[in-house]
């Protein structure tokens, strides 16, 4: 066990280093929102042990050389310890914090935790948190091997309602550590903070929803009065159904903090809307009720993760770099079934109908490229790179836009433009049986419409007669573009 005294040395020498600045300790009350939380709920003592618990370990400050108090205290050893004692400080260098299943008790030892990021279990010795737990929360807590032992590092245990699934896929994308006390700090006084008297009215939390769509660049998505049916129409989706679409629907160039907001103030927002399940309670409401007979839950709302669309994607746009075009398409299809199969939308569709369409050029299925490019642009718009490639193929394979198409004799321009009419038709027909037809109809009738701006960053790539990726070579503002557009590079890709 840990020696007494062992972690308030390093807490007070931390926090007495701060404290010799006022301006050093109001910078980092600020960064973790101190006064906002101690303002916020009752729970002074907890949310001041968790600053200086933050203090320690997650806040990287100046005055440490833009290091952690641990890892600084550990690197210079300012208070002269031997070495033995000051390796059991090195040790809480590799520190999990998070969220933890307690999987079993031992009685007067300790707990037997499972990581939710990433399933590690490890035993844990805190007699504590032995004599405080039964074997079925999910817990914050602060664990590290100190001498070839885990143990309890932190300041305090904090209990959580169940994480569910949706929860516990997204948080293993998480960063390690990313969890750490200021978060759970906002949690404690989160709570406390939603009793009947302050909790925001449905006005309040339209109004801020609203205000965090437009910070986000979202607000021309969705209607807020669609939003809602998606919310209190259980029947027709599922009761997580409408933050899962808003978490899907975020567009990736959105700041974490902005994401974050946006996400608590739409459940801000669903819980105030009335649902049958609840006999025509707001969740609010019904969180109240179970408050006042001494019960938890589970999180609100549980959550839907990207990271498994991500992840096929990247696998897709490796496809297409290495000239794989007809395993790119079928990757960028499944994704589409799997969308579709699971009813989410995602914001990262008209991506995927625009790559898609690159495949099927370079494949040769040129009619049902030109119907897919037409659909990403139905799906938004102002794509760049959507806009970029009608323009590069349809110059390409339509005849009517060859530079010396007026030179011909009238009735072969008849017979071209016919046959390209002919081709759009049949692309058209092709598209409306693929399942990104059925995948924009979805969309169109949750109520959801793309106008984003875009700036997509240009990346090229060339390929021999066989369609084989080669090295690009040098080239210059004024030379060819490689895309094959007979334009100048700093008109074309490079513009």
């Amino acid at each position: 066990m840990l020696q007494s005294g062992f972690l308030g040395t390093l807490s007070d020498w931390v926090t007495e280093q701060t404290a010799q600045d006022v301006a050093v300790m109001d910078k980092a009350a600020e960064a973790f929102g101190l006064r906002k939380l101690l303002a916020s709920t009752e729970e002074r003592e907890k949310i001041l042990a968790l600053f200086s618990e933050w203090l320690v370990f997650d806040c990287k400050q100046d005055i440490f050389d833009g290091k952690t108090g641990l890892e600084f205290f550990v690197e210079r050893n300012p208070l002269h310890l031997p070495e033995d004692k000051l390796s059991a400080y090195k040790d809480m260098l590799s520190f999990d914090a998070g969220l933890f299943e307690v999987k079993n008790v031992e009685r007067g030892k300790g707990i037997t935790l499972a990581s939710v990021v990433s399933g590690t279990e490890q035993f844990v010795y805190d007699i504590n948190a032995s004599l405080s737990f039964h074997g079925t929360e999910t817990i914050w807590a602060r664990i590290a091997p100190v001498s070839g032992l885990y143990h309890g590092v932190g300041s305090l245990f904090v209990t959580y309602p169940r994480v569910m699934e949706g929860m516990s896929e997204a948080m293993r994308t998480w960063k390690r550590n990313s969890f750490d006390a200021k978060m759970t700090a906002s949690w404690i006084a989160g709570p406390k903070a939603s009793k009947p008297a302050v909790t925001p009215s449905y006005e309040e939390s339209r109004n801020r929803f609203e205000n965090a769509l437009k910070k986000c660049g979202m607000d021309g998505f969705f209607s807020l009065e669609t939003f809602a049916d998606w919310a209190s129409s259980e029947e027709k989706y599922d009761t997580d159904f409408a933050l899962h679409a808003l978490d899907g629907l975020t567009p990736d160039d959105v700041e974490f903090k902005d994401t974050a907001e946006l996400i608590r103030v739409a459940g801000e927002f669903t819980n105030n809307i009335p649902r049958q399940s609840l006999k025509g309670k707001t969740p609010n409401e019904a969180s109240r009720e179970r408050q006042s007979r001494g019960e938890a839950g589970d999180w609100e709302t549980d959550i839907f993760s990207k990271e498994k669309y991500i992840k096929v994607l990247e696998q897709a746009s490796k496809h297409m770099a290495e000239g794989e075009f007809e395993k790119s398409y079928k990757a960028f299809e499944q994704i589409v079934k799997n969308l579709l199969k699971d009813r989410l939308p995602i914001f990262h569709v008209f991506r995927i109908y625009a790559n898609a369409a690159v495949c099927c050029f370079h494949k040769g299925d040129i009619q049902l490229g030109e119907a897919l490019l037409d659909a990403s642009l139905r799906l938004n718009p102002l794509y760049d790179f959507a806009e970029r490639q009608k323009e590069r193929y349809a110059k390409h394979y339509n005849p009517a836009l060859v530079e010396d198409f007026a030179a011909l004799p009238k009735k072969e321009q008849k017979m071209l433009r016919s046959t390209w009419d002919d081709m759009c038709a049949t692309g058209k027909r092709m598209y409306q049986h693929r399942v990104f037809s059925k995948y924009e109809k979805f969309l169109k009738e949750l109520g959801i419409s793309f106008v984003y701006r875009t700036k997509t960053k240009q990346v090229i790539h060339s390929f021999d007669e066989d369609g084989k990726p080669v090295k690009s070579p040098k080239i210059g503002r004024n030379d060819p573009c490689l895309c094959g557009s007979n334009k100048k590079f700093k008109k074309c890709c490079g513009a």
